[in-house]
This record gives structure tokens, C-alpha cells and sequence, in this order.
């Protein structure tokens, strides 16, 4: 199992497009799903999913983002699953990362340092933190290297070290 900092080893712009982004029609400027969502209200984005308009438009961009990767060779069609379920994981998670981890998930993927796959399994894993482990471990200062006093690895509780220790491949 490959252990590095999670954040520091996604910088990976998926070339795979994977913008879970949506080409603007008009301009060449894409379009962030998530970058969207974080302007709008909670009470909108509680009244898109309520209609079900909202997983229906995420499922749309992940595809297309998918279909554009494989089409631009970015990933190869065995791949085509876990790039869309890591968008879903990425996505369903954006609150907790404060830095592009779509770029570095397409950096290490295009370097070859790690595989769809194994992006995938850790997003699963990061998915089971607890908020506050999410908030940690998605931050861009996380180490799983530093165990000094007051480091982010060692503010994670016993349960979520376990996780990142453990069942994290990435």
C-alpha cells in the first residue's frame, strides 16, 4: 500500500476533464459543478434535490466528463467506472477540500503514480471520516508523515487515524 500525504499526491487536473464541469456553451470557460453549488442557497440546492434535478444534472456532467476523458485518452474505458465514481465521491465531498483535488487527482493519474482504482478505494475511504476527519484530511496542509503535536494527522480521532492508516491506498 502506497502511503503518502492524500492531498499533496492529488494534483491532478483528471485531465480526464474531469471538471465534473460542463463546457459553457458560449465561451471556452468551463463550468464547475461544484464551484456552482457553492454559491447557491441551501435552500436551493435543498430544492433541487427534493425535484431530483440536481443528482440528474451531476450524473449528466459526471458522464460527460467521463465519455470526454475516455475520448480525449485520458483514461482508458476499464477505467470509465471508478473515474465516475470517484467524480460522484469527489463531488458528494467538495465541502471538505480546500484545495483542487480534481487537479490532483489528474496529475497522479496522468503521472502514473497511482491508478483510477486505487483514487477510487481511497475516496470510498475518505467518504466513511467522520466531518471533522473529512475537514482534516482534506485539508491541504494534511500529512500523514507528521505526527509533531499539533498536526492535523494527530487531531483526527482513534477511528479516523485507523481509516487513513489502514484502508487508504492513495
Amino acid at each position: 500500500m502506497n502511503k503518502i500525504v492524500f492531498p499533496a499526491l492529488l494534483g491532478i487536473c483528471l485531465p480526464l476533464g474531469l471538471a465534473v464541469a460542463q463546457t459553457n456553451k458560449h465561451t471556452d470557460n468551463p463550468l464547475f459543478l461544484g464551484d456552482v453549488i457553492k454559491t447557491m442557497s441551501q435552500q436551493e440546492i435543498s430544492q433541487m434535490a427534493d425535484s431530483g434535478s440536481l443528482s440528474i444534472d451531476m450524473d449528466i456532467s459526471i458522464q460527460a466528463a467521463v465519455d470526454d476523458a475516455i475520448a480525449d485518452g485520458a483514461i482508458g474505458a476499464e477505467d470509465a467506472d471508478d473515474a465516475a465514481a470517484t467524480l460522484s465521491l469527489v463531488t458528494a465531498n467538495a465541502e471538505f477540500f480546500n484545495f483542487d483535488i480534481l487537479d490532483a487527482i489528474g496529475e497522479v493519474i496522468e503521472n502514473g503514480t497511482f491508478s483510477m482504482d486505487q483514487i477510487r478505494q481511497t475516496l470510498e475511504c475518505f467518504n466513511t471520516l467522520s466531518d471533522d476527519g473529512k475537514a482534516l484530511v482534506g485539508d491541504s496542509e494534511f500529512d500523514v508523515a507528521d505526527t509533531s503535536d499539533g498536526s492535523l494527522f494527530n487531531q483526527l480521532s482513534d477511528q479516523d487515524k485507523s481509516i487513513v492508516l489502514n484502508s487508504m491506498p492513495v
